[in-house]
């Protein structure tokens, strides 16, 4: 009888021990679960946040870059008209032709040394590229037209340069040397091309005879002409921005 106790008394323990055994199995797969709902929570609320951020990103850059397209187009026709001035001039001296004004030649040149536009300025691009959230917009083709962007951004600010420096120090300086002043190429009322008013330049004042056969002077009309090539090459850039830009415009309203 003894022996019949205790062997109930070990299928009692084992039939708790294996309640037991189900009921902590039971709890770590509610937990398990449980960690792993919230998890997917987690990632659902940060695809969630992401995908706005990408949304915000595209139509900062959408409103951006429409902006800047009719300054860049600006530019362009001011560029254009300016580089024909110049043509006129480089065509009038280069053919001696006595029917253009002095003063005419040289308002025709002063296209030559007027300002540039600026290169477009994509705050949202620039910001998104400096913070890397740029990355959110997954898209090679978007990727390769960013790239090409700013190549070509970077080549324009690099032929504004070249223009610049020419008048420092490159030929056009040399020019201005051989005349004194540039402010002799420039009609009194354009006379603002420093910045302020010029002083009357009498000391290097020449005839208009002199004027004319210093314009037509080989390295003169060279130096003249070498402007038109930087300038016109700036304006060719400046086309090839816009048509990017364009093209970049267009990916992004597709996206």
């Amino acid at each position: 009888m003894l022996f019949i106790l205790r062997q109930l008394r070990r299928l009692e323990l084992r039939k708790r021990s294996g309640q037991y055994f189900l009921y902590a199995f039971g709890e770590i797969v509610l937990v398990v679960v449980g960690i792993l709902v919230a998890l997917q929570i987690n990632n659902w609320n940060e695809e969630r946040k992401l995908k706005n951020e990408r949304r915000q990103l595209i139509e900062k850059l959408e409103y951006d870059f429409r902006v800047n397209l009719p300054r860049i187009d600006e530019s362009i026709e001011l560029a254009e008209e300016r580089n024909e001035g110049l043509r006129s001039f480089l065509s009038a001296v280069g053919t001696r032709n006595e029917a253009v004004s002095v003063n005419d030649l040289k308002t025709l040149v002063l296209n030559g040394f007027s300002g540039l536009g600026v290169p477009p300025n994509i705050n949202s691009y620039n910001t998104a590229v400096n913070t890397g959230t740029i990355n959110l917009i997954e898209d090679p083709v978007l990727s390769d037209l960013f790239t090409t962007f700013e190549d070509r951004v970077s080549t324009y600010t690099e032929l504004v340069d070249i223009n610049r420096d020419d008048v420092l120090t490159g030929m056009s300086a040399k020019v201005r040397g051989e005349l004194g002043s540039f402010g002799l190429l420039f009609p009194e009322e354009r006379s603002m091309y420093l910045g302020h008013p010029l002083a009357d330049q009498t000391i290097f004042q020449i005839s208009d005879e002199a004027f004319r056969e210093f314009l037509s002077r080989k390295h003169v009309y060279s130096a003249f002409e070498n402007r038109l090539i930087i300038r016109s090459r700036i304006s060719s850039t400046q086309h090839r921005v816009k048509e990017t830009m364009e093209e970049i415009l267009a990916r992004l309203e597709e996206l």
